[in-house]
């Protein structure tokens, strides 16, 4: 479950703070969102997601998930404009406890959001990165935005591309623009324009630009 407009999907995320917005595609991450995923109107910096943006993150990250998963995004999704955020991250420590696919990263987003949890960047990126190794598009784009960004991590220009191609090659969106932009920049790869030309085209056939 794990994500400005969106369309600048580096420079764009949401959290409380300091203020991050993710950029605005359709399949960025909650994994609860980071897959912040499903049409939202946030980008990776500088803003925060909007209600409605991080519940159908939810409803992207829980499809075809288990029963113990969905009950704990059904309790996110019911209670998203009260209090009691805290009971659906209980249910998500329950399935990441019984290794519940998925459950890594909607609990991510919890620790970097600060929903339901105290925020804490350090936790979010070792559980992104978990969910990301075992094959999730959402958590790779949000590991490689915690390693370019130095969030709960060291920085890691090079390492965060490779997770951004993963989220590409996976079918994400705005992970192909982060790519373009990495090298036209030179950030964590040689620089060539050649290769950012690709990469941004490839970017705008999938609308992110």
């Amino acid at each position: 479950m794990f994500g400005g407009n969106r369309n600048r999907a580096s420079k764009n995320r949401r959290t409380p703070s300091p203020k991050i917005k993710r950029c605005k595609t359709n399949d960025d991450q909650c994994t609860c969102t980071s897959a912040t995923g499903a049409k939202d109107d946030r980008t990776r910096e500088t803003g925060e997601a909007t209600e409605p943006a991080q519940l159908s993150a939810i409803d992207l990250l829980v499809f075809g998930i288990s029963s113990i998963l969905q009950l704990a995004a059904d309790i996110l999704r019911t209670t998203a404009f009260q209090e009691n955020w805290p009971m659906g991250v209980k249910m998500l420590e329950k399935a990441y406890e019984e290794k519940v696919e998925n459950a890594a990263g909607c609990l991510a987003w919890c620790h970097e959001t600060g929903r339901g949890t105290p925020q804490d960047y350090s936790k979010a990126f070792r559980l992104y990165k978990q969910s990301a190794d075992a094959g999730n598009m959402a958590s790779c784009y949000s590991t490689a935005f915690f390693l370019r960004m130095g969030l709960g991590t060291k920085a890691d220009p090079k390492q965060a591309v490779e997770y951004f191609k993963k989220a590409a090659l996976m079918g994400h969106t705005a992970a192909h623009y982060d790519i373009g932009r990495a090298y036209t920049e030179g950030e964590g790869v040689e620089q060539s324009y050649e290769d950012a030309c690709w990469w941004h085209e490839k970017a705008a056939g999938t609308h992110v630009v």
